[in-house]
């Protein structure tokens, strides 16, 4: 089975489900992680891409997001930088609309 007919550029990681083009709104993700830093910073994904309480933190993960996508995504160097860096302290699960007026019927 043949997964890539083409190579992705040293670095990049492509997902389907993850690193979409922006589809009108569609392709927003759903949920949210907050990971605190070693100094103790928080640092959070979610709907609207990256925050941090630290604006250096911010900027630097804006810039790697955009390195990869014009959508939310997690960038193969933050994602390592996360790993080695910070410790996952919070996740929210994706909110639903369809599901929510399903079960109000």
């Amino acid at each position: 089975m043949i997964i890539m007919q083409r190579q992705l550029p040293a670095g990049t990681f492509m997902h389907p489900e993850i690193n979409r083009p922006p589809n009108g709104g569609r392709d927003r993700v759903g949920f949210l992680f907050t990971w605190r830093h070693n100094d103790g910073s928080l640092v959070a994904f979610g709907p609207d891409g990256w925050t941090s309480s630290d604006p250096d933190k911010t900027a630097w993960l804006k810039a790697m997001n955009d390195l990869v996508s014009s959508a939310p995504a997690i960038a193969p160097g933050v994602r390592l930088w996360l790993k080695e860096e910070c410790k996952l302290v919070e996740f929210r699960e994706p909110y639903h609309e369809a599901h929510f007026l399903s079960s109000n019927q």
